[in-house]
């Protein structure tokens, strides 16, 4: 979900099989670089942890995936804002400032 949000595959990429499948399964790798994304993103997760993942403790999910939501609005609403510039400024392959 990460990755789709940001619109690139993590490098190097992370296969499904890196992913824990239950609470007993110790495969970390996943997790481990879905955290990595997140705050290498600024990606405001809270308190949520690995461990809360790794458990499955429903609040925490959602928590994180309440922030994945919020970091995707806030890059849509940066990406819009950068590509129309403010009033009042001229727009030329040479030159961009306040006109």
């Amino acid at each position: 979900m990460a990755e789709s949000i940001k619109g690139q595959p993590a490098s190097p990429p992370v296969p499904d099989l890196a992913f824990p499948v239950d609470t007993n399964d110790e495969k970390l790798d996943g997790l481990v670089k879905l955290f990595d994304f997140l705050l290498d993103n600024e990606v405001k997760i809270g308190s949520v942890s690995i461990n809360d993942v790794r458990q499955g403790k429903k609040e925490k999910i959602i928590q994180l995936v309440k922030a994945l939501k919020l970091w995707e609005e806030k890059r849509k609403i940066l990406s819009s804002a950068i590509a129309r510039p403010p009033p009042g400024y001229l727009v030329h392959p040479m030159i961009i400032g306040p006109s």
